[in-house]
């Protein structure tokens, strides 16, 4: 936890409010003990969106004079962390929570393992965070009330904030955010989740994580470190604001729960206590806590009246003589080679060459609703510049399932414009240009089965052609369309695409007794190393682990633009999912292809269901995760699939999985 300024995404406490009667007041006349308010004042205190800008430079400048109108106040705050191996609280926790005569102003406690059954593997409910939440809200030190400000879980890991009944009133901008790092990002048994918030004029950020277990998986342990710091960040209310991850606050807390540690970093704290609590038996970790003392940043109301208004005269005289300008160190960029989930950077720089504070944001173009196409990334997006102050910014291009359809079909390319826009200045125009390789991942099924080489080597032209008759057979059922890709056109289609063959056949000779199986999370290296393999070639065997090859499957069916059954079919999938003999009709209904994947991906999974003993694969475990790949709601309907939904969809997976090979 550090109080130190983070630069422009600082965000000063809100501004001074002026009541009625001070309004009334200004128009009678200027009072002696009250401070000359000009009109550019008064309009401050007005709501107004065109002067979102001014209002957002003059918070920038308030945050770079903080020290003038903020005083150190101490408070004390209690981090705990426990992973209670699936048990439920058997006793008190006072042991635990209230092992200091005086109560703390906060209580941050994060749990792991909190729940190990299928259910909450897969993002559903769980009672034990209730049983839990009441545990610890019984426990609380009996000399104070408290009042809980947040509870976030994402599957067994939970973190809860409470604090002191009198001091919910300077607490605000309270945001949580979880990630998930297990398989595919689907499955949250190992991750972080995280509460951030502003205490008086200080920003904390709490993260409790739970990391890859043992000594020897310190690489995959570190794989989780980065994919939490990478892909944790808070959305802001405000759409003018950026969006803030784990290293723009004051304060920070990480509770890795492989070694049972809380650590912090920051300035103005006093670390009072740290011991584990030996005494609570429930699990075989035990609880461990860290007592501290926080200098926070409380601020003094007349200081800040008297900067506030220092800042807005000072503004009204330079807007008249000065308008902003930027240097830029290069406005062209080529990313070479692009290829599906691996990141390209590049960075330039930008300097402020005026004489007064600027405001940058990389702005939409006309029409358009984000300011650059799905797969760049600008980083940061928009901040501030003192006069002479540089700032590098990355440019990052990164191709997910969800653009890598469009530039595989050619309907997209490696092009784009970016607009950087200076307030009260001119637009400057940045040029994005590359070229991406194609992948099967993210290419439709009916086309992949008419591809007998390898998606490299298919001239993009016959590409372009796969993908348009490929839709065209899928509609019409065509189902004696040839290889367009092949030497005789008349050649039947595939039954199944090669590469799930491979990835499969690959598992069933390789993986069937591999402990947790499509539970552990591949190699982010071997994972591109398995893509590029199935990319460029017909391998005998697949590079890296079982787990990576796991994945790299489960990577493959999320990314099919039509999942194996047809979007059109998923209705009636739900409502026939508690008849199996109406769950067999509607597979027979399916396009040849997807009918040809899902009956050969069923014989597989009921083949390593036999093998449960050594896998620690369950019936329940396979369902609900394949039932969210092969069973998707299509777009328009995905942010209104319910709990009940999902249930459905498991329960319609379930009648395959127990079903007999014959079928």
């Amino acid at each position: 936890m550090q109080n130190y300024q983070t630069g422009s995404h600082r965000e000063p406490p809100p501004r001074p409010v002026l009541q009625n009667r001070q309004f009334h007041r200004e128009r009678e006349g200027t009072s002696r003990d009250q401070p000359k308010v000009t009109n550019t004042m008064r309009k401050m205190f007005l709501p107004n969106t065109q002067l979102g800008q001014r209002e957002g430079l003059i918070k920038h400048v308030l945050a770079k004079r903080e020290k003038e109108y903020v005083d150190l106040h101490n408070f004390r705050f209690f981090v705990g962390t426990w992973n209670v191996n699936g048990q439920s609280p058997d006793s008190s926790l006072e042991p635990w929570l209230v092992c200091d005569p005086e109560p703390p102003d906060f209580y941050c406690i994060g749990f792991q393992e909190l729940d190990l059954s299928t259910e909450a593997f897969f993002y559903f409910d769980s009672t034990r965070e209730q049983v839990w939440l009441a545990a610890v809200e019984k426990s609380l030190h009996p000399q104070a009330k408290y009042k809980k400000v947040k509870v976030v879980r994402l599957v067994g890991m939970m973190l809860l904030i409470f604090a002191k009944k009198d001091q919910l009133s300077n607490i605000r901008e309270i945001m949580m955010e979880t990630v998930g790092t297990g398989v595919i990002g689907k499955m949250g048994n190992k991750g972080g989740v995280a509460v951030r918030f502003a205490f008086h004029n200080t920003t904390f950020c709490i993260v409790n994580s739970h990391l890859a277990a043992h000594v020897e998986d310190f690489e995959r342990r570190n794989q989780d470190y980065k994919d939490i710091c990478a892909r944790m960040s808070f959305v802001t209310p405000d759409d003018s604001l950026p969006q803030l991850n784990i290293m723009k606050h004051d304060g920070k807390c990480r509770v890795p729960a492989w070694c049972d540690r809380i650590l912090w970093r920051g300035g103005n704290i006093n670390q009072l206590r740290y011991c584990s609590h030996m005494d609570l038996k429930t699990s075989d970790h035990k609880p461990v806590s860290a007592l501290f003392c926080i200098g926070v940043k409380v601020v003094d109301e007349q200081k800040y009246r008297k900067v506030f208004e220092d800042i807005v005269r000072l503004m009204d005289r330079m807007e008249n003589d000065f308008l902003p300008s930027l240097e830029l160190s290069r406005r062209e960029f080529e990313f070479e080679n692009v290829k599906f989930r691996q990141l390209q950077k590049q960075k330039f720089k930008i300097t402020n060459n005026g004489q007064v504070t600027c405001h940058f944001s990389f702005i939409p173009k006309l029409n358009d609703s984000h300011y650059c196409k799905p797969w760049l990334r600008a980083e940061p997006c928009e901040g501030y510049l003192e006069p002479g102050e540089s700032m590098d910014i990355s440019l990052d291009v990164y191709v997910s399932k969800d653009s890598v359809t469009l530039l595989n079909s050619g309907e997209d390319k490696i092009e784009d414009i970016l607009v950087l826009h200076l307030d009260r200045g001119k637009d400057y125009f940045l040029t994005i240009s590359g070229t991406y390789l194609p992948s099967c991942f993210g290419t439709s099924l009916e086309a992949l089965c008419r591809m007998r080489r390898p998606i490299r080597e298919v001239p993009v032209t016959k590409l372009i052609d796969l993908g348009e008759d490929s839709f065209l057979e899928k509609e019409k059922s065509v189902l004696q369309m040839g290889s367009l890709d092949s030497e005789d056109a008349s050649e039947m289609p595939l039954q199944v695409p090669k590469e799930i063959w491979l990835l499969v056949d690959h598992l069933f000779k390789h993986a069937c007794h591999q402990e947790d199986l499509f539970q552990t999370p591949g190699m982010q290296e071997e994972l591109e190393q398995i893509i590029d393999c199935l990319d460029t070639s017909i391998p005998e065997t697949i590079p890296g682990s079982n787990h990576s090859v796991a994945e790299a499957l489960l990577i493959f069916l999320e990314a099919l633009p039509e999942p194996v059954i047809c979007y059109e079919l998923y209705q009636r999938c739900l409502d026939w999912s508690q008849n199996s003999r109406l769950c067999q009709q509607v597979i027979s209904r399916l396009p040849r292809c997807h009918r040809s994947v899902f009956q050969y991906l069923m014989l597989f999974l009921r083949e390593l269901l036999k093998y449960s003993e050594d896998n620690n694969v369950s019936v329940a475990m396979i369902a609900a995760l394949f039932s969210s790949l092969l069973l998707r709601p299509p777009p328009n309907l995905m942010a209104k699939q319910t709990q009940q939904d999902r249930q459905r969809a498991i329960n319609f997976l379930y009648s395959f999985l127990l079903a007999g090979d014959e079928e």
